[in-house]
């Protein structure tokens, strides 16, 4: 079974705002996202970023909202604990 997991970005916080203020603009989302294809054993087969439309396909799909590990050998270690 492989194993997909995309970074999302952040999520934008709606702020309050004061009588005759306009809401702010909504946040564009990135062109790529980030991401890591896995196995089994969780080794890391593929990484790199891709458009959605682009991402690998995988039986299982993980979402992500922190930051990346800096390597796929870390990704990999962080599976294994």
């Amino acid at each position: 079974m492989s194993l997909l997991v995309v970074q999302l970005p952040p999520r934008q916080r709606l702020a309050g705002r004061g009588a005759g203020e306009e809401p702010a603009a909504a946040a564009a989302l990135p062109a790529e996202w980030p991401f890591w294809l896995a196995d089994d054993a969780g080794l890391v087969l593929h990484a790199g970023q891709a458009a959605p439309a682009l991402l690998p396909r995988a039986e299982m799909i993980l979402k992500r909202r922190r930051e990346p590990a800096e390597s796929p050998e870390a990704y990999s270690q962080e599976f294994e604990s």
